[in-house]
């Protein structure tokens, strides 16, 4: 009877902190907008079918939406899982952000089951119910939950995949081995890199098991893992697919495999305050009960270390894979170690238990208090998208035209068909590679308009060809930008007009374009095309820069270029200088102006009025 009250009191207090941890990801869940991943997320499920009226209908509504996902996903660098859920989910309940954000708010709390599961099996009760509050207010955790995204899912399936694992290391079955090895395809059908996370049960696995003295074999070791290769076989010519579409794999925006990206590792998973964990490992008398918990301290340092240093590897030698965000499983094995050290609280020389257990719930008391405490210093909020689209519909009239250029997966592309800020005319020129002259046709349907907007992803000739389009006869009377995405209006009445400046971020600008904008040039082929380029100097200049003049076709692709060293200015200096080059064919190109740095492969940022526009800067169309 005894032990059935301590049973409901366990799942009690366990029941009460995943309902409070899932409250806090609640209460921030929409308070920042989406992001390009996410907008990306929303851009797979959705949906441009009417909703249906009949069975039959529904089921052909289900086909379809599972059938365009499914399309979606071939062209995409993650496994299918996460998108056919949530396709599956949005069905049901919508695509508002709330929707499309509490999938992995749910998912998230599997996590804190699992790990409350992995700490009673491998150390006590106490450890599982402080590794569950550790985890549940870690930056790294709640950040995640609360991003429509596959990460919540990635780090359910790894600590639940863990999970499963012990059951089956401790007493390998049938039935266990089933269980282990479809969480563990789940794992896989949800993100890459969790093959890491498979490389470290194997490896505790061969090390833990007595493989040698015949108590365990090297087929009952494998089986598990087999029957993941058998269950990934359906999906292997689709991955296929996915490398070659997306040149080799790498992720956009990798890190670099070097002591920073180490010490922001460590910075997110210790919020800052890493005294307090190692004033952690000082007061613990874990160290002294290595060899007893031998087999679970491995299983966490291998959790902890292995995916590090294998994508670091990977990172470094061959593809460009290392993410910060992919190393999410980690933070279950971190969240174990210092659950563990603080259940294992002392002071030297002082036997008396309660003492131990005060330091207890200080330390988790702490430790919760200062990850909470710290998470908007260490987890800035995204770009405010949601922001961008309100104050543009706010300011847009129905009646005034606007040319578009967006990717579906733009966040900008989802606001604005959640706020309507597309509707009325609006001139779409990103479905194809529209010509100068076309789109100058475009912008001449619009002249008599006295105000026409843009929204643009400014990293495309053909959003440049149409912004001094509009500019021709306009001023600017609305400007925003968000990551390189400008919301402009362009008025008949506005005097404005553009200052485009170089630098590192919005108050630290080194350079500013004072030369023409968008001259024409008619040139045949291989005839020499000269141009002035003139900068001012708006800081004390003592790092070498390049400027860089491409000749583009098509998107970005660069038949010709120029350079020429910029070294050393004062405030207010202007440099003078003509550049020239020789036009290969009578195709239409732009000229494309970039300074860098001289050690680093990074252009600067190309700002107009401190709003940022890309790393690009056209300055003219050769035709």
């Amino acid at each position: 009877m005894l032990k059935k009250q301590q049973f409901a009191l366990r799942i009690l207090i366990v029941s009460i902190l995943i309902i409070i941890i899932y409250a806090i990801i609640l209460n921030n869940l929409l308070s920042y907008s989406f992001w390009i991943d996410e907008g990306y997320s929303a851009s797979v499920v959705r949906d441009e079918m009417l909703d249906p009226n009949s069975i039959r209908e529904t089921l052909r509504f289900v086909r379809d939406s599972l059938v365009n996902t499914f399309e979606h996903i071939q062209t995409d660098v993650h496994p299918p899982l996460y998108y056919l859920l949530l396709d599956g989910w949005t069905m049901l309940i919508g695509h508002s952000e709330f929707a499309l954000r509490v999938p992995s708010a749910i998912l998230a709390t599997i996590s804190l089951a699992s790990i409350y599961a992995l700490g009673r099996q491998w150390f006590t009760v106490r450890t599982g119910i402080i590794a569950l509050i550790v985890l549940g207010t870690s930056g790294f955790y709640l950040y995640y939950a609360r991003e429509a995204r596959m990460y919540s899912l990635y780090l359910a399936l790894a600590t639940l995949s863990t999970w499963a694992y012990t059951l089956w290391w401790r007493r390998p079955s049938i039935i266990r081995g089933l269980l282990y090895s479809l969480i563990l395809a789940l794992l896989l059908y949800t993100h890459y890199t969790s093959f890491t996370i498979i490389v470290v049960h194997l490896i505790h696995a061969l090390t833990t098991l007595k493989i040698w003295s015949g108590k365990a074999s090297l087929w009952q070791i494998f089986i598990p893992f087999g029957i993941v290769i058998l269950l990934l076989m359906p999906w292997l010519p689709f991955l296929v697919q996915q490398i070659e579409i997306n040149t080799g794999f790498s992720a956009p925006g990798a890190i670099a495999s070097d002591w920073g990206t180490a010490a922001a590792i460590w910075l997110k998973l210790t919020s800052g305050y890493w005294g307090i964990f190692a004033l952690v490992f000082i007061l613990s008398r874990a160290v002294f009960t290595v060899r007893e918990k031998s087999s679970a301290l491995s299983m966490i340092l291998l959790w902890g270390f292995v995916p590090i240093g294998i994508l670091f590897g990977v990172n470094a030698q061959a593809l460009s894979l290392l993410q910060l965000r992919y190393l999410i499983p980690i933070i279950g094995a971190w969240s174990l170690l210092i659950a563990y050290l603080v259940s294992e609280m002392w002071i030297p020389l002082v036997k008396n238990q309660r003492v131990g257990l005060i330091l207890t719930l200080f330390f988790t008391a702490w430790i919760a208090y200062t990850q909470l405490a710290t998470y908007h210093i260490h987890w800035v909020a995204k770009p405010d998208w949601r922001r961008s689209a309100n104050n543009a519909i706010n300011e847009r009239q129905p009646l005034e035209p606007a040319f578009v250029y967006l990717a579906d997966h733009s966040p900008l592309t989802y606001y604005a068909q959640q706020t309507g800020l597309f509707d009325g005319i609006s001139f779409d020129i990103q479905w194809r590679d529209f010509s100068p002259q076309e789109i100058r046709e475009l912008s001449n349907q619009v002249e008599n308009a006295n105000t026409v907007w843009a929204f643009m992803e400014m990293q495309a000739p053909s959003s440049w060809d149409a912004v001094m389009e509009l500019s021709e006869s306009r001023g600017i009377s609305y400007r925003d930008s968000v990551q390189g995405t400008i919301l402009y209006a362009f008025d008949s009445t506005s005097d404005e007009i553009f200052s485009f400046t170089f630098g590192t971020t919005g108050d630290n600008q080194l350079f500013a374009y004072r030369g023409d904008l968008y001259t024409q040039y008619n040139v045949d082929k291989r005839e020499n095309i000269c141009f002035p380029i003139i900068l001012e100097a708006l800081a004390e200049i003592n790092e070498n820069y390049r400027l860089s003049v491409h000749l583009t076709r098509g998107y970005n692709e660069v038949v010709a270029q120029s350079e020429l060293d910029l070294r050393t200015y004062t405030i207010g200096d202007i440099i003078e200088e003509e550049i020239c080059m020789t036009k290969p064919n009578n195709e239409t190109y732009h000229l494309r102006l970039l300074i860098y740095p001289q050690q680093s492969a990074m252009p600067l940022y190309v700002m107009e009025s401190n709003l940022l526009w890309g790393n690009q800067l056209i300055i003219g169309v050769v035709e």
